[in-house]
């Protein structure tokens, strides 16, 4: 079994996951859940920047809480999503588009959704574009 110091989403509830991909420059990492969500994580590189002094890794979101970690550390001391959105919650594939900052969403209901983040603050990402290509069920 495979230790992961990030909770991808999914906290105490038991969640599938349907995509995991890196952002080009692979500093963040996305994934898509049957809970119709998609969490951004941002990634720490092999190469801290700590040694040039120039800041650029982005930092996850913790709990408020974490000063609890020595008595719950599973929950208290992981890492949530840099950044997230809330689609429907059908199955969903993701990739990132050609900048670091966007995201494409396909459903399998055939849409299509183009989400833009903040590489810097995170936060919940804004759908700037939707599109549906298959026709719904009759």
């Amino acid at each position: 079994q495979l230790a992961c110091p990030l909770d991808l989403g999914c906290h105490s509830v038991r969640a599938e996951i349907y995509s995991i991909s890196f952002s080009h420059n692979s500093q963040f990492l996305c994934t898509t859940s049957d809970k119709g969500t998609i969490h951004i994580f941002g990634l720490k590189s092999a190469g801290s920047s700590e040694t040039s002094g120039a800041k650029t890794e982005v930092e996850n979101r913790k709990s408020r809480m974490s000063f609890l970690g020595p008595v719950l550390p599973q929950y208290f001391n992981s890492e949530w999503s840099f950044a997230w959105w809330r689609g429907p919650e059908l199955p969903m594939i993701t990739c990132f588009g050609q900048d670091n900052a966007s995201l494409i969403a396909v459903t399998a209901d055939g849409s299509f959704y183009k989400l833009i983040f903040d590489t810097v603050k995170g936060g919940e990402c804004t759908q700037q574009s939707y599109s549906r290509f298959l026709k719904p069920p009759a």
